[in-house]
């Protein structure tokens, strides 16, 4: 039992690394919530960037943002960031919004 849940657990983390591919609804309410701050308001979501570029501060920035930009074109080029009904009709709108406005920052720096 112990083991199984264990492997559980480790499943359900790899699932957060992105792009992922949920199979259950406790999959998809993982990832969801888990992607919930790029469809937050801008002054969280910006927040957020400089909080991610602070964990990968080791980066180079012309490495950061070359892998930055292709996670962000994957979520953007997905026919949708929220696999559930409710994460979708909230947040996605916000969410694509916010990534368009980053990859134009990157592209412009």
């Amino acid at each position: 039992m112990m083991l199984y849940t264990i492997r559980k657990i480790e499943h359900l983390i790899n699932l957060t690394k992105h792009p992922s591919n949920p199979e259950n609804s406790d999959e998809k309410y993982l990832i969801d919530i888990d992607l919930l701050i790029l469809g937050t308001d801008s002054e969280s979501y910006d927040k957020y960037r400089s909080d991610i570029r602070k964990e990968y501060s080791f980066v180079p920035d012309f490495l950061f943002k070359k892998g930055r930009k292709k996670l962000l074109k994957s979520f953007l080029t997905s026919w949708r960031i929220y696999h559930t009904d409710y994460f979708f009709s909230e947040f996605e709108n916000q969410a694509r919004s916010n990534i368009k406005r980053e990859l134009s920052e990157l592209n412009d720096s």
